[in-house]
């Protein structure tokens, strides 16, 4: 029986740890973006760089946001991949953790500029959903109370709901971006 007893204390206490383990690593991100991201850049990202100017957090636990000035992601021959003048994002936690997609309330990006380079690398498909999206990009402007992104491997679709594209107001929009054939094909409800 003490054998028992102590098997479920040792069980316990590494959960414990594993925990509180866990728990610093979240703290560290919410109240030290920066030295997170650079760590994270120079860990987990091998194939990858990521530079920027700035991040802050509102420090908040549970609806952590986060600003980025002047991201730029770099590929392994430090050619440009990405650059944003200005990104915010506000993550759900709960909802991230407790469903099957990345939540979101908040997501704000401000003068994005793609290469049309190639990847080699493939990724599982992901989808990204939200409230509180703001676009703005040269010739595009999109807000919308609500979004949904699914990126796969050659194509990406996204659906807004109540919003405005250039100043016209829509009431649903749903885009399928093609990379294969380099097309875009959508509907949309409108009112004016």
């Amino acid at each position: 029986m003490s054998k028992v007893k102590k098997i479920f204390q040792y069980i316990f206490f590494l959960i414990s740890i594993c925990l509180i383990i866990l728990g610093a690593i979240y703290t560290f991100l919410i109240y030290k973006p920066n030295q997170t991201l650079k760590i994270i850049d120079y860990v987990l990202l091998h194939n990858h760089s990521i530079d920027f100017k700035n991040i802050e957090s509102n420090k908040n636990l549970f609806r952590p946001n986060f600003s980025i000035e002047k991201i730029r992601i770099k590929d392994k021959n430090d050619d440009e991949m990405a650059y944003i003048s200005n990104f915010r994002v506000g993550v759900n936690i709960y909802e991230s953790l407790t469903q099957q997609y990345i939540s979101l309330s908040l997501l704000e990006i401000d003068s994005i500029r793609l290469s049309e380079q190639d990847s080699e690398e493939t990724s599982d498909p992901f989808m990204v959903k939200g409230k509180n999206l703001k676009f703005n990009n040269n010739d595009l402007e999109i807000k919308s109370e609500t979004f949904s992104l699914l990126f796969a491997e050659k194509n990406t679709k996204a659906i807004f709901k109540h919003g405005v594209i250039n100043s016209y107001p829509f009431i649903n929009i749903e885009a399928f971006f093609d990379e294969i054939s380099e097309s875009i094909y959508y509907s949309s409800l409108h009112f004016f």
